[in-house]
Order: C-alpha cells, then structure tokens, then sequence
C-alpha cells in the first residue's frame, strides 16, 4: 500500500482496486495447480511456477499510474499465480513423501521457519526502504526473490519429469496432486 499510493501516485480505493485484481491471479494459480502438475510433471510445474512468479514479480517496481499500472496487475498476479501453484505442489509433495507419522512435525517445523522468517523480513524492508527509497527496495527485494528460483535448477529437480512420491524412489507416475 505504501508503494502504490505514496511511490506510484495511486489514491487509495484505485491501490485497493490493483490489490485486488492481481490477488485473482493466486485463486487462478491454485485452481490450475492440479492440472499443470499433471501436463508438466510436478518438478517441472514446481520449476516453472518458481521462475515465472520471481521473473514477473520484477514488473512490480515499474508500476505508476495510467498505463504502468498495468505492470504492476501483470506482476502481482503472475507472482500471486505462481506462489499458489507452488504451494500446492509442495504441500502435496509433503504429503505424499513424508511417512504418515511425521507428517505433522514436518508440518509444523516448515510453518514454524515460514511464519517466523515474515518478522525479520518486515524488519528488513522496511530498513531497506528507510535507507534507499521503496522502489529501490523494491527492486533489490524482487531481484533477490526472482534469484531465489535459481536454487531449484539442480540436476535432481532438472531431471525428473515428477517430484518423488517416497524416499530413494525414481522420478516416475507422481501421485503429487490435490
């Protein structure tokens, strides 16, 4: 909110109209997630949400009023898409892969890291944005997520059309699915 109306030069019912827009492209990419795991293979799937959503998230920093909002819709819901397609494929990947009986403390455990990194992030832009401006901090942010993908681009993932369904097992028919 704070970059849409005090960086972009939106008045505050236009922020929350773009806010809203792109938010659709999250319940898009969770109503696709099934169907692209299953044309693409879930590793495949995992690579491309991953990468789109850290490329088109870059779109966000252009965003201004008349046209350039545009970039900021096309970013935040290619990003909002890919984070939920994700979501999806890696909860379902848990799911299948993690022995019934420690399900829940993997559960728990990856909650517990995702939850508890969203303080210090705050904490962390919001410095950044105090030193070098909310565009650049932006910038620098979105720029380090998108890098992020990069971590997935490993010979085990590149490999494999699907996601193993249990430890040690080939890549082969995934049953990673909602």
């Amino acid at each position: 909110m704070i970059f849409l109306i005090r960086v972009a030069g939106f008045g505050p019912a236009a922020a929350g109209l773009l806010l809203g827009t792109a938010s659709a492209g999250g319940v898009l990419g969770a109503m696709i997630a099934r169907r692209l795991a299953r044309w693409l293979g879930t590793a495949r799937a995992l690579l491309l949400s991953v990468l789109s959503s850290g490329a088109f998230s870059l779109l966000i920093p252009l965003a201004g009023t008349g046209l350039r909002a545009a970039s900021y819709v096309a970013g935040s819901a290619v990003a909002s898409s890919g984070i939920a397609v994700g979501n999806v494929i890696v909860g379902s990947f848990r799911q299948a892969y993690c022995p019934p009986s420690m399900l829940g403390r993997v559960t728990a455990s990856m909650r517990c890291l995702v939850f508890g990194a969203i303080p210090l992030g705050a904490l962390l832009a919001g410095w950044l944005a105090t030193a070098s401006g909310v565009r650049n901090a932006l910038w620098i942010i979105l720029a380090s997520y998108a890098l992020c993908g990069a971590l997935l681009l490993s010979p085990a993932i590149l490999s494999h059309r699907d996601l193993p369904v249990t430890a040690g097992a080939d890549a082969g028919v995934s049953r990673v699915g909602p």
